[in-house]
């Protein structure tokens, strides 16, 4: 190896001339076993060496590529330049003759102008100034007054329709609203018959009712009359019983005109007023 061979010159040429001491013979010694544990890292030495020598190589190509683009780049520049002028001239050769056919197969029509028209939209006036919201035109059951617009009294609430004044023929009336004096007429006949109605009714209740007080009252009468017979002494019981009968037959035949009338009475209220 180089690097022994420079470490240990003296030592060499000494054994090849024969002249070697002990000391120098242990220094040798001593010097081999040194050099043998490192002959490794003198063999990663040389291979990082050979490892660096190939970089710098490929680094030294690498940089010589770098430097040809500029001229490489230049020329594909020019050439690109060219190819697109060229196809620029074609193309603007195929587009006139392309335009040329077009028009001669299609002649040009001019098409009238369409300006459009502009729509003014109207104006909304506010006709009643006094209600709220914008007013174009007088509301139902308003009258326009100036600027305002005033509330139409209706005379006439029973006919169909606001009637600001009474209608011609009729009368108004706090019962009946806007009608004719017929009308009045005919109405006011319907309820004095309607009263009477309601009279004869009330009248006819109040007849049942004191028929059959009266009839109550007879028949108590001559129960008492019945018990006093029986009450008294002095006579035996069939003197007894028979004026008992007695009794009572003066009672039937005082109560039967008042069942009768009683009875008119509600057969006619049943008539009339149900």
């Amino acid at each position: 190896m180089k690097l022994m061979k420079k470490s240990f010159p003296t030592l060499w040429t000494s054994a090849q001339e024969g002249f070697i001491s002990i000391p120098i013979l242990i220094i040798a010694i001593l010097g081999t076993m040194v050099v043998g544990g490192g002959g490794y890292a003198v063999y990663k030495v040389n291979q990082i060496e050979k490892e660096s020598a190939s970089r710098v190589t490929e680094l030294e190509r690498k940089f010589e590529e770098v430097s040809k683009p500029a001229t490489t780049t230049e020329e594909f520049v020019e050439n690109i330049a060219t190819t697109t002028e060229t196809m620029s001239t074609s193309s603007d050769e195929v587009i006139k003759e392309d335009e040329a056919e077009f028009v001669a197969t299609n002649p040009i029509q001019i098409l009238p102008t369409v300006v459009p028209q502009t729509v003014s939209q109207p104006t909304s006036v506010d006709v009643c100034a006094n209600l709220g919201g914008l007013q174009a035109t007088v509301p139902e059951g308003y009258k326009l007054s100036g600027v305002t617009c005033e509330e139409i009294e209706d005379k006439c609430t029973n006919i169909v329709g606001i009637q600001e004044i009474i209608p011609s023929g009729m009368l108004l009336t706090k019962e009946y609203g806007c009608i004719s004096q017929q009308e009045l007429d005919e109405m006011q006949d319907s309820e004095r018959e309607a009263e009477q109605l309601v009279n004869k009714c009330n009248e006819l209740k109040e007849t049942v009712y004191e028929l059959g007080q009266k009839i109550l009252d007879v028949e108590e009468e001559y129960r008492l009359k019945a018990l006093a017979i029986s009450s008294a002494g002095g006579q035996s019981v069939s003197q007894a019983n028979a004026q008992i009968n007695q009794i009572y037959r003066q009672q039937d035949a005082e109560i039967a005109p008042l069942e009768l009338e009683r009875s008119k009475a509600n057969n006619e209220y049943a008539y009339l007023c149900n």
